[in-house]
């Protein structure tokens, strides 16, 4: 009877722990699921977020072309080629790399300080010419331009047009050195 006793027991003990290791693999499994659940949910939400991002990036691809064709109407060769603030304050340096060649779009100088590289060059030694271009150069450069200068300045550049510097005198005194060297 004993030995019946402590089989009985064991057999018990062993239900037992039976009950456990399946309420253990129960809740592995129930873990399992929610685990499942929350991979799928993860994989929905980066779905989601690529979603998002293919949606912004398409914006992002609009907002560029079209300020890509807004450059255009405003010259995007010349925005490419110059940044008109950048080169404020340099007109003689600016007429100098048009006339080497070093800056190939020659036809924004003009634009922006409102004589060409070759009357630059001309006027490198004369502070108010090269002031009162720069100061064309800050208004044009800034949207600023207007006819009430635009007027006024034209006649000082007619003008200094004809101003010959002393340099140019003593070139072309007797001698005609000047002439010779302007060839």
């Amino acid at each position: 009877m004993h030995d019946e006793l402590s089989t009985s027991t064991e057999y018990a003990d062993l239900k037992d722990e039976l009950a456990q290791m399946r309420g253990e693999i129960e809740k592995l499994r129930h873990e399992e699921l929610l685990q499942g659940d929350e991979i799928r949910a993860l994989k929905a939400e980066v779905r989601s977020y690529q979603d998002e991002l293919r949606v912004l990036n398409g914006k992002v691809q609009k907002v560029e072309d079209q300020a890509l064709q807004e450059a255009s109407a405003f010259g995007y060769e010349r925005i490419k080629t110059w940044d008109l603030a950048a080169h404020r304050d340099r007109p003689v340096v600016n007429a100098l790399l048009c006339l080497t060649g070093l800056i190939t779009d020659r036809t924004i100088y003009p634009d922006l300080y409102g004589v060409s590289p070759d009357t630059m060059k001309r006027w490198k030694d004369v502070p108010e010419m090269i002031e009162i271009t720069n100061f064309h150069a800050s208004l044009q450069s800034e949207g600023r331009l207007t006819k009430d200068f635009r007027v006024p300045f034209d006649r000082l550049v007619e003008m200094g047009k004809t101003f010959v510097s002393s340099i140019e005198k003593t070139l072309s005194g007797p001698d005609k050195l000047y002439s010779t060297l302007k060839r």
